[in-house]
């Protein structure tokens, strides 16, 4: 959160929104997860992250694993990247 705020002024609003209530939701996960700071995440959670955000990151996963299977990643089909054989 603390590198967000700190670069809000260099980033479009919109990214910087985005990004502080992606860092919001995750870390109230987190918090969640302590049963002493369970309240606390909650309350992070509703005021400042995002549920649906939290609810797709299995989807999200689980898409990026599958792409990676059917599409090399940039960085591998480069001429630059060195060639495991």
């Amino acid at each position: 959160m603390e590198i967000v705020n700190r670069w809000a002024s260099e980033l479009d609003v919109r990214l910087s929104a985005y990004r502080r209530m992606t860092y919001s939701a995750a870390l109230a996960l987190e918090e969640i997860r302590s049963l002493q700071t369970s309240p606390q995440g909650l309350l992070r959670l509703i005021s400042d992250g995002s549920l649906l955000w939290l609810a797709l990151r299995p989807f999200a996963i689980c898409w990026r694993s599958l792409r990676r299977q059917f599409r090399r990643p940039y960085w591998l089909a480069t001429e630059s990247a060195s060639d495991p054989d």
